[in-house]
């Protein structure tokens, strides 16, 4: 059972810097091709906020361990994204993450993670959110 005190809780943040050679192995992982992401100054796809809490802290496996839950009795029910200013090579993005609801309902067990994204000059770049549930 998952605590409902832990809503509110923060973690630590978390911060990458956007390698050219990182958004290249992403691009090729999803298959993208776009000649959008070429060039000297490109933009990041949509999905890349999720790579930087992967390489730059451990991801939402890290967060679910500090507060006990196994990620083999999770299944990932949402992600979503809202863009706030695009996010480029180069830059250094550092993504907070905190606990913003914990419920049950039909017998399951739902957590919702919101992490908000700043750049290198604290310019908020996107927020986004992960809804999981906890099996028994």
């Amino acid at each position: 059972m998952i605590d409902p005190s832990y809503e509110g809780r923060a973690f630590p943040p978390v911060s990458y810097t956007i390698e050219r050679n990182k958004l290249g192995e992403f691009l090729r992982a999803i298959g993208e091709d776009n000649p959008a992401y070429e060039g000297d100054d490109p933009p990041l796809p949509p999905t890349f906020a999720t790579m930087v809490m992967f390489w730059g802290g451990g991801g939402l496996e890290c967060v679910l361990k500090q507060i006990g839950i196994d990620i083999q009795n999770v299944l990932h029910g949402e992600q979503g994204y809202e863009y706030l200013s695009p996010a480029y090579v180069g830059d250094t993005i550092t993504g907070t993450t905190r606990i913003s609801r914990v419920y049950e309902r039909a017998g399951m067990q739902f957590v919702e993670f919101l992490t908000d994204y700043v750049n290198q000059s604290q310019t908020p770049v996107l927020t986004g959110r992960a809804l999981i549930i906890v099996r028994e």
